[in-house]
């Protein structure tokens, strides 16, 4: 459905003045361009702080909107070329790193991935808009190889930092805004035929979904590096995971919060694999499943109004309308089975499919359904064999970081499809973050297994 403050912005609650923002944004975009040229020159010198700095940017800028506009228009502003600028920037720091690029691309899980954005890349000739697919696939494949290679330029303390302070911040920022301008920092909804404000946060992202999700990756960063994290930014770690949890909370989310339970969850079964810890982590995992059983079997109105929002089961069993929407897109893709409409289609085809949908969308909100829109069966095929390789490389490699978060892109796939949906977000920067701590792992695991590998491997640097 339409973002809270595209919604409220149709009816005139509020409105912005585009001419006064754009003159700020050019501004802001010069003096940025400036300080970001430098920082990449450094970066691709080796100036570690600087790299260290590109990375922050990169994850700060996902989800991240401060401007208004619909779903097909997908011109070059100021803010798109703002994130472009970065990402770029981001793709080329990749390119100057080419020994450790080429030495991680030689991992099959890393080139299965980037065989998918290849056919992307390729089916961007037929789709709709062909310039914008080929921007976004070109965006999403600068982010994926700049993952893979920062991976090795900082070590796993700054990555677990820089990735949470991130994320904060965006949360902190969406927070403050939350209470001094409620207007544009909440979620409007239609109820019962009026269009109110309700109490879910947007924040600087526009959709409660994706501050839920922000919020959601940052505790799950923090659980993951929290040990090798530097000690004396304790405070700050802390108040991060703090506006993270806020954030999500207040979002009232329920496919982050819920992917963010089941991966820590298992995180725990995967990190403490000996001894009696894990039964314990069954054992609540159990009792809350019980728990909602018998809530559900004696009290079954207070355990519907706790699972929703409308307190319509419906909302459960139709899982907010997304059964509609994937029935649609279905019979949308089997028109073109094969090949599929193109990447980044799905913003300009299913719109014109709202009718029967019986509300406007425009992406079909399931990982799998939107692979197979986006390039058919052919990009259906590469995409499993991708996460096959991968899983088979968790296995081998008893990885538990790169696990849970590719477990968390997944189980959150099932009824979002964001990760390839059109330019990078933070579910496609989580799972390109996966991925690269795995393909390291992989390396790692490998060359103490063959220590003749090493002479194969460009040389790490001191941390």
């Amino acid at each position: 459905m339409p973002s809270g403050r595209a919604r409220a912005r149709a009816a005139g609650l509020y409105d912005l003045d585009v001419e006064q923002l754009n003159s700020n944004l050019a501004f802001v975009l010069a003096i940025g361009g400036l300080a970001g040229a430098l920082v990449l020159a450094l970066a691709c010198a080796g100036h570690r702080t600087a790299a260290k700095i590109l990375f922050f940017l990169v994850v700060a800028s996902f989800d991240v909107t401060f401007r208004n506009r619909g779903y097909g228009d997908k011109g070059l502003d100021l803010q798109v070329l703002a994130k472009l600028l970065l990402w770029g920037a981001a793709g080329l720091f990749a390119l100057s790193r080419a020994n450790r690029l080429l030495s991680a691309l030689s991992e099959p899980a890393a080139a299965a991935w980037l065989l998918l954005l290849g056919w992307f890349a390729a089916s961007s000739v037929y789709a709709p808009n062909p310039i914008f697919s080929s921007v976004a696939v070109a965006s999403l494949c600068a982010v994926f190889l700049f993952f893979l290679t920062i991976v090795r330029e900082i070590d796993d303390s700054w990555l677990g930092s820089l990735a949470l302070l991130a994320a904060g911040t965006v949360c902190a920022i969406s927070l403050v805004g939350y209470f001094v301008s409620p207007d544009t920092m909440r979620l409007w909804s239609w109820i019962d035929g009026s269009l109110v404000r309700t109490s879910r946060i947007v924040g600087i992202t526009g959709h409660a979904n994706a501050i839920g999700g922000i919020g959601a990756f940052g505790i799950l960063i923090a659980r993951i590096f929290w040990s090798v994290m530097d000690s004396r930014g304790a405070w700050l770690h802390v108040a991060a995971v703090a506006c993270c949890l806020a954030a999500l909370l207040l979002s009232q989310s329920r496919t982050p919060i819920g992917g963010l339970l089941v991966v820590l969850g298992c995180y725990q079964l995967m990190y403490f694999r000996k001894g009696t810890r894990p039964m314990v982590v069954l054992g609540v995992l159990t009792s809350v499943a019980f728990g909602l059983i018998i809530l559900f079997t004696y009290d079954a109105e207070t355990t519907i109004s706790l699972l929703t929002r409308s307190g319509d089961l419906q909302e459960i069993l139709t899982v907010t309308g997304r059964t509609a929407i994937w029935g649609a897109v279905l019979d949308l893709w089997s028109e073109s089975p094969i090949l599929g409409w193109g990447y980044g289609s799905s913003t300009y085809i299913i719109p014109k499919i709202s009718a029967s949908i019986g509300f406007v969308v425009a992406q079909s909100h399931n990982l799998i359904i939107q692979v197979m829109l986006s390039g058919g069966v052919v990009a259906l095929t590469i995409f499993t064999a991708a996460a096959v390789i991968s899983l088979r490389a968790v296995l081998r490699t008893h990885d538990a970081a790169s696990a849970t978060l590719l477990g968390f892109v997944f189980i959150g796939g099932l009824t979002e499809g964001a990760v390839f949906n059109n330019t990078p977000d933070l579910s496609f920067a989580t799972l390109s973050l996966g991925v690269a701590l795995l393909v390291r792992r992989s390396q790692a695991v490998r060359l103490a297994e063959e220590p003749e590998m090493a002479v194969s491997l460009p040389p790490v640097r001191a941390r």
